[in-house]
């Protein structure tokens, strides 16, 4: 039984170290962003997903979560979060760990969707 309480005084104290920011405020230490690769060029998948990010003191994102999303979209939008580079946050002059929301969107025309647009430029 203590050792249940001293685990959850401990998880509770870990959470409590980060700093939660708007994403207004992390895109603005956005240093390095790639964009998903969907394995499938031909797929025709669109939507947001959703993730709660983790950004170490350096800036690196260390966790990662779906929190909605199609689900053939989630692997692909971590992946590609999972490589951003933020520049370190600052609280008082020091490198803060922080967490935030993070909204990838798949916009892409379906293959589809873009033979029929150019039929239609070629026809004007």
């Amino acid at each position: 039984m203590l050792l249940i309480v001293v685990l959850l005084l401990f998880a509770l104290a870990f959470r409590a170290d980060k700093r939660e920011i708007t994403p207004d405020e992390a895109a603005k230490h956005l240093e390095k962003k790639v964009e998903p690769v969907l394995q499938e060029p031909n797929m025709c998948v669109r939507g947001d997903v959703i993730l709660r990010v983790e950004i170490a003191e350096d800036g690196e994102v260390i966790t990662i979560r779906a929190i909605s999303g199609h689900p053939i979209l989630r692997q692909f939008a971590i992946e590609a979060v999972r490589q951003w580079q933020y520049s370190p946050f600052l609280l008082k002059g020091k490198p803060i760990a922080v967490r935030t929301t993070v909204t990838v969107p798949f916009r892409k025309p379906c293959p589809r969707e873009e033979a029929i647009q150019e039929k239609a430029i070629q026809k004007d």
